[in-house]
């Protein structure tokens, strides 16, 4: 009966933020609202004037803004962007703070005992929501990084065509609906707001931690400085470019036997464990009953994460 009650409590929690989130989405209009909040003092007390007297959802998208305003949150809401996830802040820490709950739910249930479910409860949550944005980052990044040749090389035929820089930026930028033309689009437009182009596409190499971006802006930044054709500069650049991507993919392929290896050595452990926890659970419960079991399965943890990490580095190859 403890145990229903606890999933009644816990699904009932997990349905509540569930909802209050769901009642009231920020739209595209909300997000330049809370931008034009973080810049402007007047618009800020003009809108804590409007929210004082509205719903409950309205004064989420307020709580919204105060916690977007701390340094965590500026560096989320810049890697949810670079991942394009459409989420808040508080949005994320609802979603979050549901899933442990689940998760502490779900751990009690398998190994009845509560500190243990809590802490991989919270552990998992943490781990998964962090993954989710990394591998979203990482896609983007390599899909940025595959389109860029072909994007140069567009670049270079609108300025043999009379283009200027700019314009041709912005032509070849919506013509396209990809990683590159997304990150030009937004570049383009802090352009039209006064910053050079140079800042701006720095800011894209930035955004996109990518190297092959930064040539380009140094080589607009020497033509700048130097003279010469653009074009041919930028038609090199992507030949450059193009090379690296099929290095790297070579790299790729001759280490792929490397990283299956260590994936293998990783799951290992923990695929015995899960082994006899179904077949000789009674074998393996000294691990969560006890208090010496418990510092031993948090060394196991500790051990396979530095493994993990170290054969991370050893497999990874960076060219």
């Amino acid at each position: 009966m403890d145990y229903l009650v606890a999933i009644a409590v816990g699904l009932f929690v997990a349905i509540l933020f569930l909802a209050i989130f769901a009642a009231k989405k920020q739209s595209d209009a909300d997000r330049r609202i809370a931008t034009l909040i973080k810049y402007s003092p007047r618009a800020e007390k003009a809108m804590q004037a409007k929210f004082s007297n509205q719903s409950v959802p309205a004064r989420l998208i307020k709580l919204n803004i105060l916690i977007s305003r701390a340094r965590w949150a500026k560096g989320f809401i810049t890697r949810a962007d670079n991942a394009g996830l459409l989420i808040t802040p508080l949005q994320w820490i609802a979603y979050i703070a549901a899933t442990i709950i689940v998760l502490t739910l779900f751990f009690q249930l398998l190994f009845q005992f509560l500190p243990l479910s809590i802490i991989a409860g919270i552990a998992i949550a943490l781990a998964s929501s962090r993954t989710l944005i990394v591998s979203r980052e990482t896609n983007r990044r390599l899909l940025f990084e595959q389109q860029l040749p072909e994007f140069l090389l567009l670049i270079a035929s609108s300025l043999r065509s009379g283009l200027s820089l700019t314009q041709s930026l912005e032509s070849v930028s919506q013509q396209g609906e990809g990683e590159v033309e997304r990150q030009i689009r937004r570049a383009t437009s802090e352009i039209a707001l006064g910053m050079s182009p140079n800042d701006a596409l720095t800011e894209v190499a930035v955004r996109m931690k990518s190297e092959d971006m930064r040539w380009v802006v140094v080589a607009i930044a020497i033509q700048r400085e130097v003279g010469g054709n653009l074009s041919v500069i930028l038609d090199s650049v992507a030949e450059t470019v193009r090379n690296r991507a099929s290095i790297k993919r070579e790299v790729s392929t001759l280490s792929a036997e490397s990283r299956l290896s260590a994936w293998i050595l990783l799951a290992l452990p923990v695929a015995v464990f899960a082994f006899f926890y179904v077949t000789r659970r009674d074998y393996i419960s000294i691990f969560w009953t006890t208090i010496p079991g418990l510092g031993l399965l948090v060394v196991f943890v500790a051990l396979i994460t530095i493994g993990g990490f170290w054969m991370r580095s050893v497999v990874r190859i960076k060219v």
